[in-house]
C-alpha cells in the first residue's frame, strides 16, 4: 500500500540561540527534541518536515500509527510573518526521531507561487535523508518527492546534503 503524496517542506538548521530561536519562529518549545538534534549533529546537516499540498495529516498520522510510529499532533500551529499575515497549520512531531516531522498546508490559499526566501532561494533542488532502515521503508511509502533521496545509516533522519536553485 502506498499513500504517497508528502514531500520535501522545511529544513531546520542549527542556531546560536537555540530557545529563542524556538519561541520566535514556533511560538514555543513543541519541536525541542527535534531541534536538540541540531546540536549534535555534524555541521552543515538538518532536521526535515515533509508536508503535503491540501488536507489535514490524519491518514498520514494513520498510515504511521499502523506501523508503530506515534507521537504528538499538533492541529492549532501558526505564526505571524513580518507582514503580519498568520499562518496556521497542523504538525505531527513523531516520537521516533529517525523519522522526520510532517506539517500540513498553510491556511492561506493560493499558496504564494514563485516564492523566493529572503535568503534568495527558489526552491529546494536535492536533498539527502539518512535514518535507519526501517524508516527507509515507511518513508518510501510515505513520501512522492523525486528531490529526496533516502539512505539507510546510524543518523536521525538527518539532511546531509542540501542543494538549492
Amino acid at each position: 500500500m502506498s499513500i504517497a503524496g508528502m514531500r520535501a517542506g522545511h529544513i531546520i538548521y542549527a542556531v546560536d540561540d537555540l530557545e529563542k530561536a524556538i519561541v520566535s519562529f514556533f511560538g514555543g518549545k513543541a519541536m525541542v527534541d527535534r531541534i536538540l538534534l541540531a546540536e549534535t549533529a555534524e555541521a552543515g546537516s538538518a532536521v526535515l518536515c515533509i508536508e503535503k499540498d491540501e488536507g489535514d495529516l490524519d491518514k498520514e498520522i494513520a498510515f504511521l500509527e499502523k506501523h508503530g510510529k506515534k507521537g504528538n499532533y499538533l492541529k492549532r500551529a501558526k505564526r505571524k510573518d513580518p507582514k503580519g499575515i498568520v499562518y496556521r497549520w497542523k504538525l505531527f512531531l513523531p516520537f521516533d526521531l529517525n523519522l522526520p516531522f510532517l506539517m500540513s498546508y498553510y491556511n492561506i490559499d493560493p499558496k504564494p507561487k514563485n516564492f523566493v526566501h529572503p535568503n534568495g532561494v527558489r526552491r529546494v533542488k536535492k536533498l539527502k535523508l539518512i535514518t535507519n532502515r526501517e524508516c527507509v521503508e515507511i518513508l518510501e511509502e510515505l513520501i512522492d518527492d523525486e528531490t529526496i533521496e533516502l539512505s539507510e545509516g546510524d543518523k536521525h533522519a538527518e539532511v546531509v546534503y542540501v542543494e538549492f536553485d
